[in-house]
């Protein structure tokens, strides 16, 4: 048997699935740039809880002609330059990854501007660039990317995918994240041929109490501080089949069953349940 290397497309399709497992790790990635590019106001649009499309739109920075391709680039990065760089990397995403592996199982299409480029225009199908070019008409700053047929190329990706509701609950729970960890971002969300629900730029309290139904007089607030580390939480106080319960550290979401097992465990040491909505912040 020869050994041969292999052509760069198939290796972006075979990584694909390390960063781009679900529609819900798309929109994960896709809100972390925008939040990345100083956006303010995001809009998502999902059909067919994405996989026919995955639409979102920012009021970001932006990115320039010359920059587009290398977005779409693997291990092409705007926030590292050096090795030491690593250790002061404050933004979201830093590895130039996902927009490749996205890039290489959909066709995507890409419009942005910034403040010296009125527009340029990028698609690309299964890796393959087909269009870069500049727009003749203005439009606004920031990135609007269109994410189509998702796994088109690589259909043996929907044999890892759970239900139609079990994918909307993952949908849910990564906007949810962004929704309560960036308030003061005003965001859209439309599903289908669906109203969009739109969240305005408020406190975290006030996002607290629009996803969960809690009023203010539902809800304990915790302030704590103890040398460097601040804590601010939001504890619902009705029971619920479904809570809501996300841990933020330094405003961005962690998952780990032990941080949610240690809170769930302090909150019944004080004669509360586990089935409560809580969100808790720490900052370091």
């Amino acid at each position: 048997m020869e050994i041969h290397l292999l052509p760069e497309h198939i290796i972006d399709q075979i990584k694909a699935g390390e960063v781009i497992d679900s529609p819900a790790g798309i929109i994960k990635e896709l809100i972390e740039n925008s939040i990345d590019a100083g956006s303010d106001k995001i809009e998502i649009h999902l059909v067919n809880n994405g996989l026919d499309l995955i639409s979102l739109k920012d009021n970001g920075k932006g990115i320039s002609y010359e920059d587009l391709p290398l977005a779409f680039a693997r291990h092409a990065t705007s926030k590292i330059e050096k090795f030491e760089d690593l250790y002061h990397c404050s933004s979201f995403g830093f590895r130039g990854e996902a927009l490749a592996s996205l890039a290489s199982v959909a066709k995507v299409t890409c419009l942005s501007s910034t403040l010296s480029e009125p527009g340029q225009k990028i698609l690309i199908e299964g890796g393959k660039l087909s269009l870069h070019e500049k727009l003749e008409s203005s439009r606004p700053l920031g990135t609007e990317i269109f994410i189509k047929d998702l796994f088109y190329n690589t259909p043996a990706r929907f044999k890892f995918m759970t239900s139609q509701a079990g994918e909307k609950s993952r949908i849910k729970k990564i906007i949810h994240f962004y929704l309560l960890s960036h308030p003061e971002v005003e965001f859209s969300v439309r599903w289908d041929d669906n109203d969009k629900v739109i969240y305005p730029k408020t406190t975290q309290k006030d996002r607290f109490f629009k996803i969960t139904k809690n009023t203010e007089d539902e809800t304990f607030i915790i302030e704590n501080q103890y040398d460097d580390l601040e804590l601010l939480g939001f504890i619902g106080k009705k029971e619920k089949s479904r809570p809501v319960q996300y841990c933020f550290v330094n405003h961005r979401p962690i998952e780990d069953d032990r941080i949610k097992n240690t809170i769930n465990h302090t909150l019944l040491s004080y004669g509360w349940s586990r089935k409560q909505d809580w969100i808790v912040n720490l900052s370091i």
